[in-house]
This record gives C-alpha cells, structure tokens and sequence, in this order.
C-alpha cells in the first residue's frame, strides 16, 4: 500500500495510465496533478497552465494525456513532459469547454449550454469538428429555477455510447436535481434512449467494462442499467451510506463503491459485498483501476490518494 500526501482538497478524479505508472488526479481545489507511483513522486510541474477541475485522459497507445484547462485542453507529451494548449475548434473558432474524453484519447466532446460538440484532437492546429447536438429541452416541474443538461457525460468504454445527466438546480440549493439519464450515439449524437431518474440521483457514472452496463447512483444503492435502452437489470445495496464513486475491475471481478470513509467491494456475479477498506483518509470521493487491474486507487476529502494492490 502506497500514501500519496498532499494539501487538504478533495480529490473527485483519477485515471491512471495505461501502464499504470502514472496516476493523474483533479479536484475543485487541485485541478491538476501527476503523480509517478513506481517512485511516490509527484510527475512534472506546469506553470502557466489554467488547469480546471475535470477527468484527465490518457491516450491508449502513445504517450500521451490530455488535460481540461479553461477554455481549452492541454496535451501533455508523458516522455518529455512537454505541453501544449488548444483552445478552438475549426468550426467558427469557439472554445473548447468541460470536455469529456473518449477512450481512444482522440475524440471528446465539448459540453456547452445548449448542445454537445464532438471533436478530434489533431497532431498539430485546431481540433476538428465532427458533430453538434443540442440538449432536448424539458418543463423545470419547480419555479425559480435553471437548467443542468448534459451533466456528468461520460464515455463507454466501447467509445460508441456518451451517456449524460440532465436536471435542474435551485437557486438556493447548492446541489442540483436530476431528472432524466439520455444516451447518445458517438457518431452522430443522435439520442436513441432515456429514462427518468430520482431528483436525489447523484450526477456521476461508472461503465461496466463490458461496455454494455452504466451505473447510476441513487440515494443508498446503485442502479446497474444496460446501455442499450437504460433500463434498469440489477441493484448493488450500499445500506445507510450514500455512494459517491464506483470503479470497475477491468476483468469485471468486482466493483468498489466510495460510501463514506470506506470503500465497499462488491462480487459483479452476485452483487454481495465481500470486503471493507478504510484507511482514514476522510470521506473518499474517487475510485481508479488500472487498467490491468493489478492496481488501484482512492482518495478523499483529505487530500491523500492511496494506491494498493488490487489482487491482494
């Protein structure tokens, strides 16, 4: 078991790499960091760069991670350490905001207010422009309230698939209410499936690595739902404590849960909990396997990141 310190922030994300030597981590109040877990050394400093708080995605293949900055996304070269920042598209030149990155590393989309716009990172200049689909509108069932659409995208891990929340907040709330899951086609953005969710549902996901399954957090339990019409196929209890984060094992073994100062193991044959880990790091708010399972990592409203071997 390894304890990676840092200042007290929590950590909501974390990805390793896919040789799960580099473990990258962001949170509201630590957008950016690299850390090298072979050595327990944080990997690289960059000046100058706005990081914001989103998922870092590493590129199967090459060395290669791509950040969220503002406006834009930086690619981080993970042999030299260079970086560089693209902001704009090739379609009028607009920003790049809240991307959310395919598993290719190549393709992402960029959440805007009314539509999502999927683009392809190029080796050099712009990214390319694919497709725009705008977010279906809906009736707020409250007064004095905003929309939330298209909140906590994410990708399949067959790339094929972006599933996304919508719902609305309160002004004087400081967390919003879900009111429906949409998934959408890669190719076009086409919308071919949705369905209504509790207003309590956390916005956040976990794909199966099967790529045929999504998890959707709901107030003590998670929902496993197939991805093909997001109907509901299983339950995962978590009892009195709310779920904030779940990870896969890649071979689809298990799958940890984040219920408060613990992370909960549940058997994906019987969804049973089988084990219990808590390593006081206060409330733990991201999950990660790497991506040959032989690692994994946790973190908290603490600021630490703990990484264990995951067949132990």
């Amino acid at each position: 078991m390894l304890i990676l310190p840092g200042p007290k922030a929590e950590i909501a994300h974390l990805s390793f790499s896919p040789c799960g030597r580099l473990l990258a981590a962001s949170g509201p109040q630590r957008p950016f960091e690299m850390w090298d877990v072979t050595a327990a050394n944080q990997w690289g400093r960059h000046t100058g760069v706005l990081f914001v708080p989103g998922r870092a995605a590493f590129h199967p293949t090459k060395p290669v991670c791509v950040v969220p900055v503002h406006l834009g996304v930086c690619v981080i070269e993970t042999d030299t350490k260079k970086a560089e920042v693209i902001w704009n598209s090739d379609e009028g030149h607009e920003h790049v905001t809240n991307p959310v990155f395919a598993p290719d590393g190549e393709t992402f989309v960029s959440h805007r207010w009314g539509d999502f716009r999927c683009l392809r990172r190029r080796a050099k200049g712009l990214h390319k422009f694919v497709w725009s689909s705008k977010h279906p509108v809906f009736k707020f069932p409250e007064r004095r309230a905003y929309a939330q659409l298209g909140v906590a995208a994410g990708f399949a891990p067959t790339g094929k698939v972006i599933v996304a929340f919508d719902g609305y907040r309160m002004w004087n709330e400081p967390e919003p209410r879900m009111v429906r899951v949409r998934a959408l086609s890669e190719k076009d953005g086409k919308q071919y499936a949705e369905a209504e969710v509790p207003r309590t549902t956390r916005p956040a996901l976990a794909f199966a690595p099967n790529g045929k399954h999504v998890l959707t957090f709901e107030p003590a339990k998670l929902v496993l739902r197939d991805l093909a019409a997001l109907e509901p196929v299983a339950e995962v209890k978590c009892g009195r404590t709310k779920p904030v984060a779940a990870a896969f094992h890649p071979g689809g073994k298990w799958l940890a849960v984040a219920a408060g100062t613990a992370v909960k193991v549940f058997d994906c044959a019987t969804w049973k909990e089988t084990r219990v880990l808590d390593w006081k790091i206060g409330k733990v708010k991201s999950l990660a396997f790497s991506s040959d399972g032989a690692l994994a990592a946790a973190a908290g409203d603490s600021g630490k990141i703990v990484v264990w071997d995951a067949d132990a």
